[in-house]
Formats: C-alpha cells, structure tokens, sequence
C-alpha cells in the first residue's frame, strides 16, 4: 500500500469578540479550492458557532459523492435552509433517498461562497 501526503493551505478568520473560526478556506498545492475530507469552505455564525455555509470542492469544482456540495443552515437553529448536488462542478439531482429531504431545501435560491 502506498500512502499520498495531502497538502493544503488552510486561512482561517476568527471572530474577535468571540474567537469562533467565522470562515475557513481549503487550498490545494496549485490553490484551487480542494479537500478530500470535509467542506473546502465553511462559514459559522460568529454568535453560535453554528456552521450556516458549506461547499465541498474537489480540484477547485464542487463536487462531494456522498451528500450535497452546497448547503447553507439557520445560523440559529442551525437546520437546513438549502442544499444541492454537484458532481465534478456539475449540479445534479439528489439521489432517490434524499429527494424528498432535498426538495424542500432548494426554494429559498442558491448561496454563494467564494
């Protein structure tokens, strides 16, 4: 078995008063946003800490396989307000199992991170 070292460039922003990371933003080594195991770009409510922004990016395309690419959360309550799929920077239907959860996330418009 051979092993592959992942290096990243890794900026994150801090809220002063509270100290909760508000913004964290994965690179890779040519700097298009990437990361194998997690969000490449991830924003928290800087009261809550409560994540209210994902995007999983694989060579700076959204893409996750296992969930949606885009979601943005309630920074209160934290529960899901939108989510989409992308597969290789291209948006795609959820899966069967997710439908009907998904369906009702995506009226509220896409969010941008960027």
């Amino acid at each position: 078995m051979t092993a592959r070292d992942e290096v990243y460039e890794v900026k994150i922003r801090r809220d002063i008063a509270t100290g909760i990371a508000v913004t964290e933003s994965w690179r890779n080594q040519k700097g298009s946003r990437d990361r194998s195991d997690g969000p490449a770009e991830i924003r928290r409510d800087p009261v809550t800490g409560i994540v209210t922004n994902e995007a999983w990016f694989q060579n700076g395309e959204l893409s996750r396989a296992d969930g949606p690419a885009l979601v943005t959360r309630n920074g209160d309550t934290g529960d899901t307000k939108y989510s989409a799929w992308y597969r290789e920077g291209e948006k795609i239907r959820a899966p069967k199992r997710n439908r009907s959860r998904s369906a009702a996330t995506q009226t509220n418009g896409s969010p941008t991170l960027g």
